[in-house]
């Protein structure tokens, strides 16, 4: 369905979105600046590898992180 000029604008765009999110995580630090456990959900509904490791990258880093802190009890 649609033009043949529509879906090759579509294609496109996504190849262009693609690689500017994979330059992007190309230069992330998921310890400092990742979402964890909701990044790592959303790779895994997605299908998007990346997403799912950076999340749990981010999420075991944050849980060494809270091992760390003092408890205020």
């Amino acid at each position: 369905m649609g033009s043949q000029s529509w879906r090759t604008s579509g294609e496109q765009d996504m190849a262009h979105a693609r690689a500017t999110l994979q330059a992007a995580v190309e230069h992330r630090d998921p310890v400092k600046s990742g979402y964890g456990r909701a990044e790592e959900i959303v790779g895994k509904l997605t299908g998007c590898g990346g997403m799912k490791h950076e999340g749990a990258a981010s999420r075991a880093a944050g849980q060494k992180k809270d091992q760390n802190k003092p408890r205020s009890d």
